[in-house]
């Protein structure tokens, strides 16, 4: 995937301001536990930054109930932030930071939370999606970020650049622009039981991405408002019983990427909004689709439920046609949205031929089509899904296609 709209989203970004007055971390109450885990509580006349800068490995920052203009950085391996309470955000300051973080969407785009390793490599400059790293000197581990609402920037809500073992669980990502939430450049980042959305923009760009060296997981997710739901830049990428609806795009699988798992996942209806030509005199209109595989390979998808990708479109004959439609991301009037399509990327170099995807045992309701298949490579399987239309015409049922 390389695709750069998310500029176009940005400035139709609600940001809120709120004032927190700025008290130094000696401030702070903090006790120890007596069990070797030091516990800081952070007050709502209190900053998040200061009770970081001050935590020792493998603090746990408990932060009370308020609005927190702040954003945060956290370096220190094992640090904790926890909600302390049902109501804790963060918003945008009126001062940026400067951090990893920076600039990772494109210029003068930031991150609420940056949870960053030590000597992160980029590829800059910024070209497209978000600044790519090539090599980490030492990454920050165990860190962990818990129950807090984190809202309006137009970088990402929530970035890891060089973590390992990273944990955001329970958090409500709002309006980030390009990303709700980011992992780049790490090991074993888990994200569960986040709701991430974008409703008071145009359209957020991609709600959760993971671009790391190795390890991804995301369950129990709630995504939704976005271009792209899930963005899988990760081999092995583990995806499941998650929920994402009322974007454009559910799941999309980078050309290359191998071994993605893509299991017990709800894709619901596309956002209207994804009908609408993008940007001021462009007449374009984003591919529609539950789940796009570009070029994949290993892939296992099934057990998924895929309904509701339809504005009463058809498919074209010429599929090549209809793939060039869907990799341009200009998708023609009366194109048929889609449950599922795979197919192979020849604009790639090499071209990223989508060989040994499993696509089983899905159930496929209210799409304009339901399974498209465009590839000459070997072992693609699609069997014993639930649904009524595909092209080529014999991949619904039980026998289904498989490559040879």
């Amino acid at each position: 995937m390389k695709v750069n709209v998310a500029c176009g989203t940005a400035v139709l970004l609600s940001t809120f301001a709120y004032a927190s007055p700025m008290l130094s971390g000696k401030a702070l109450a903090d006790r120890d536990d007596g069990h070797g885990d030091k516990k800081i509580y952070v007050h709502s006349n209190q900053r998040i930054q200061a009770a970081i800068d001050t935590a020792p490995k493998g603090a746990k920052i408990y932060i009370d109930d308020g609005i927190y203009q702040e954003q945060l950085t956290i370096s220190t391996d094992g640090i904790s932030l926890i909600a302390n309470g049902k109501n804790v955000q963060i918003t945008v300051p009126d001062n940026k930071v400067t951090n990893v973080c920076t600039g990772l969407a494109g210029p003068d785009t930031h991150a609420g939370i940056c949870i960053q390793g030590t000597n992160v490599q980029l590829i800059t400059p910024f070209v497209s999606e978000h600044l790519k790293v090539t090599s980490v000197g030492k990454t920050v581990n165990d860190v962990s970020v818990t129950g807090i609402t984190v809202t309006g920037f137009n970088g990402a809500n929530i970035a890891v650049y060089g973590g390992r073992n990273t944990h955001i669980s329970g958090n409500t990502l709002v309006n980030g622009a390009n990303y709700g939430f980011l992992s780049a450049g790490s090991y074993n980042t888990v994200a569960e039981n986040n709701a991430i959305s974008a409703k008071e923009i145009f359209l957020g760009f991609i709600a959760m991405c993971m671009d790391n060296f190795s390890g991804a997981e995301a369950t129990k997710n709630r995504l939704s408002d976005y271009v792209i739901g899930f963005c899988v830049q990760t081999n092995k990428y583990e995806i499941s019983y998650n929920d994402a609806t009322n974007n454009c795009i559910g799941a999309f699988i980078d050309p290359y990427i191998k071994g993605t798992r893509l299991r017990n996942n709800h894709f619901g209806p596309t956002n209207p909004i994804c009908l609408q030509p993008f940007g001021p005199g462009v007449q374009f209109q984003f591919p529609q689709f539950g789940i796009l595989v570009d070029g994949a390979s290993d892939s296992e998808i099934r057990d998924n439920i895929i309904e509701g990708q339809k504005i009463g479109g058809t498919v074209p004959v010429d599929l090549k046609d209809y793939r060039d439609q869907v990799v341009s991301f200009n998708m023609k009037p009366g194109a048929a949205a889609g449950g599922l399509f795979l197919y192979q990327d020849d604009a790639k170099t090499p071209p990223a031929i989508a060989a040994g995807n499993v696509v089983k045992n899905n159930k496929f309701v209210g799409n304009d089509v339901d399974i498209v298949v465009y590839s000459t490579g070997a072992g693609n399987k699609v069997k014993g899904n639930e649904c009524k239309t595909s092209s080529p015409g014999d991949l619904c049922g039980k026998g289904g296609q498989e490559g040879d």
